[in-house]
């Protein structure tokens, strides 16, 4: 029988859509959908990462509120909100993992995987749904044709047989899901580098690329 694991700290509202539990205790909203103008779907992955992990509170993310910078919090969201902005090329996993680390937020730890090497995959796709086994999201990169893209995965369907088929995925390209907890999804179901990627009706060829593991430490 096909199952599916989903990190447990997301819900479907009837009428506010995606939620989870922020560090208040708090249900808040958890998709945040990215402008067409910028570059950040990396930033936008992490901070839905962070909401999930419980690291944010609705306040936090709220455009209209002043970042308090006095905080290791408020000086990483002020990095990305407002030393990078609108940045339209982008975050490397790279860079982002050292903008995390560098502040040093209480709980947390990064874990950096580069893309797996050709006919590599599978043991790639371990490291995703051991993290949804463990109930933490990762944020995750796909190479498209026309360049690059993050995600953040927050489920795991697998199939009769009991193997991961697709990875659950919130995109912060795509509107916020109205159905379930996830807006798109990676078919891993073929042993193959290229995958296919869908949201919605739009349907399309990738290529994983780099993990970012935020994971809960004590």
């Amino acid at each position: 029988m096909r199952r599916i694991e989903i990190v447990s700290n997301l819900k479907m509202h009837p009428t506010k859509g995606l939620i989870s539990r922020d560090k208040n205790g708090c249900w808040t909203k958890t998709h945040y959908q990215q402008g067409h103008l910028d570059g950040a779907c990396a930033v936008y992955s992490v901070v839905m990462n962070l909401l999930v992990l419980r690291k944010l509170t609705k306040k936090d993310v709220d455009i209209d509120e002043k970042i308090d910078k006095r905080q290791r919090k408020g000086k990483l969201l002020s990095d990305f909100f407002e030393k990078r902005g609108a940045n339209r090329d982008g975050y490397c996993f790279s860079t982002l993992k050292q903008v995390i680390d560098n502040r040093k937020i209480e709980g947390i730890e990064t874990i950096r995987t580069q893309r797996p090497k050709k006919n590599d995959s599978r043991k790639y796709i371990e490291k995703i749904t051991n993290r949804i086994t463990e109930d933490e999201p990762v944020v995750i990169s796909v190479c498209q044709e026309y360049g690059g893209h993050a995600l953040l995965v927050v489920g795991v369907e697998y199939n009769e047989r009991n193997n991961p088929c697709r990875l659950l995925c919130l995109d912060p390209g795509a509107p916020s899901p109205t159905y379930a907890q996830w807006n798109s999804y990676i078919d891993i179901s073929k042993d193959s580098d290229m995958c296919w990627y869908v949201y919605g009706t739009e349907i399309g060829k990738v290529e994983l690329g780099e993990i970012l593991q935020i994971t809960e430490i004590e």
